[in-house]
């Protein structure tokens, strides 16, 4: 069957009629890429700059009781922003904190500030230092960590009747060092105890009325 002039003037060859297919323009993506591409650039130049901007200060690497020594395991440094109102130790002063006394209970990852430590302590206010002499039947053996918590508790005066309903004075002290008096079967114990407290127990302690003990936690 012969094809007639109209017929082939309706076909048109497949890639002639591809060619004529013009791709549909979508402007909102190129611009909605834009932004975002500008975005992200923002965004890193951001965490660039506040990365730069920090500055490693002393931390408590761990639990650090206060009266401890403090050694080179007890401490670490993080990045922070400076800030005027923040009280901090630059990392770099980090060495020179080893050794010295805390004078506050430091707990894991809470900021070493000026002051908290020291040569040796210091009672706080409301509280006072006290030494109590103790021969070794009146406190545990094994030796006494700074910074453990405490208590002393009276004894009878040698002779004395000893009933379960008499008085026992209980009083609770933190130790801030230990001393073994030479010579003597004397181990002087400095405690820190509240300040009304404090008369009582230098009493106990020079007429030899005094023990201590360490309770479970």
């Amino acid at each position: 069957m012969k094809k007639t002039p109209a017929d082939t003037k309706a076909e048109v060859p497949q890639d002639v009629a591809l060619t004529h297919v013009k791709p549909r323009r979508r402007p909102w993506l190129w611009g909605l890429s834009a932004l975002l591409i500008a975005l992200g650039a923002l965004l890193a130049g951001t965490v660039v700059n506040m990365v730069k901007d920090t500055v490693p200060v002393v931390v408590a690497a761990r639990d650090v009781p206060r009266g401890a020594q403090l050694t080179a395991e007890d401490l670490t440094t993080v990045d922070v922003h400076p800030d005027p109102a923040l009280r901090t130790v630059p990392g770099a002063d980090m060495a020179g904190l080893v050794g010295e006394t805390v004078r506050v209970d430091l707990p894991q990852g809470a900021l070493v500030v000026p002051g908290s430590t020291g040569e040796e302590i210091a009672p706080v206010e409301g509280q006072a230092l006290v030494g109590v002499a103790l021969t070794p039947p009146q406190m545990p053996a094994g030796g006494l960590k700074p910074g453990q918590i405490v208590q002393l508790i009276s004894t009878p005066r040698q002779g004395d009747d000893v009933t379960t309903d008499s008085p026992v004075i209980d009083v609770e002290a933190v130790i801030v060092t230990t001393e073994v008096v030479v010579d003597t079967n004397l181990t002087v114990v400095n405690v820190t105890v509240d300040a009304a407290q404090a008369p009582l127990v230098a009493t106990l302690s020079a007429t030899g009325r005094l023990a201590l003990i360490v309770k479970g936690i």
